[in-house]
């Protein structure tokens, strides 16, 4: 029981291990293509007023500071060239204070209050987009700050979009100047896909890994009690693949050390080359400093160590476990289940109803 449930919980460490695996990779193919200077760009969007302007600001500081590429700025909702000057103003106030137009008192109030408005954000914007554009981020931009007015309508459908483009565009090409006529830039051709740059950044920073692991395999110094792996026998190929235990330090007249290997049921010690052996972990210490020595990699436990399913029946003869069997059915169908094939018990993990006995059963064993 108690090893099923440590395979369980293996396999979903291992489930949430690719998962975040392949969270990672996600990440840094967005990151690879916000980076590309020759296929991205950023469009950044505002309005002319101090905290949209200031973000803005903020924001392509930002892009700089991480390799994004920032081309235009869309500065939105202007009426910088349609709204009354100052003085435009003051004409139309003193004609409406002496009733030279012929209009409707009420209409002409909303017309003057409407043109106040229209005024008085016209100044303002006019002082926030000479900000943004004495901004040093913005001084490579080359005309990439696009005036768009506020309109009368929204942008919807095709018509309305076509409309709106307009605003977008500067000095559109004519037949005249060749407008149509595909040319390629000197850096235009054949881009590498993303996935292809993030594997090949994998593969560099795998190949610095395995170069590090190499190197601290070559530095180190065998110890008594070290776990190791054998390799590279020419003449003893049989022996290539075994794993033994260090049972000597290295003698330094032939530059080898005692492995004492689990062969055909027998224990033999070989004289290896480092050259010969790969760590596959260090001796433990025990709790006087020495190593512990423990059994041959592959040799069998001593008769003394009580297997799992011992210990697994065992808890069944317990009173509380014994208590629950016998007074729930669902409980004794699935103990029995799992008596005659052990591999049973994976199929009763999930189920809600069985939970309260596998934990009681897992407080009960001890590993």
């Amino acid at each position: 029981m108690g090893s099923s449930a440590s395979k369980k919980r293996l396999r979903a460490k291992e489930e949430v291990a690719e998962m975040l695996e392949n969270y990672k990779k996600g990440i840094q193919k967005v990151a690879l293509m916000l980076q590309d200077q020759r296929r991205t760009r950023f469009v950044v969007v505002c309005i002319a007023e101090y905290l949209s302007i200031s973000e803005t600001q903020r924001l392509l500081r930002e892009l700089k500071k991480n390799k994004v590429r920032a081309s235009h700025v869309v500065v939105n909702q202007l009426v910088t060239s349609t709204a009354l000057s100052k003085e435009e103003l003051a004409d139309l106030e003193g004609l409406a204070e002496v009733g030279t137009l012929s209009l409707n008192q009420e209409l002409l109030s909303k017309t003057v209050h409407a043109c106040r408005l229209t005024t008085a954000r016209r100044f303002i914007q006019e002082k926030y987009l000479d900000q943004l554009k004495s901004f040093p981020e913005t001084e490579g931009m080359r005309g990439g700050i696009c005036e768009v007015p506020l309109l009368a309508e929204e942008v919807t459908g095709v018509g309305a979009l076509r409309k709106f483009a307009r605003h977008m565009v500067r000095d559109v090409p004519t037949a005249a100047d060749g407008a149509g006529v595909s040319t390629k830039s000197a850096g235009s051709g054949p881009r590498r896909l993303y996935d292809d740059q993030l594997e090949r950044t994998s593969m560099s920073v795998k190949g610095d890994e395995e170069k590090k692991s190499e190197g601290d395999a070559n530095s180190w110094s065998p110890s008594k009690g070290d776990a190791v792996k054998i390799q590279g026998l020419a003449k003893a190929a049989q022996y290539n693949g075994l794993e033994g235990v260090v049972v000597g330090a290295v003698d330094p007249e032939t530059n080898r050390c005692g492995v004492r290997i689990e062969l055909d049921g027998k224990s033999k010690t070989l004289a290896l080359q480092m050259k010969n052996m790969v760590l596959l972990h260090k001796a433990k210490k025990a709790k006087n400093g020495s190593p512990e020595r423990g059994p041959l990699p592959g040799a069998h436990a001593s008769p003394s160590a009580e297997p799992p399913v011992s210990k697994a029946m065992a808890v069944l003869e317990d009173p509380e476990i014994k208590a629950m069997v016998e007074g729930n059915p669902k409980f004794k169908d699935a103990v029995e289940d799992c008596i005659s094939n052990p591999m049973n018990f994976m199929k009763y993990l999930s189920d809600p109803e069985m939970s309260p006995l596998i934990s009681k059963a897992m407080s009960k064993l001890k590993f």
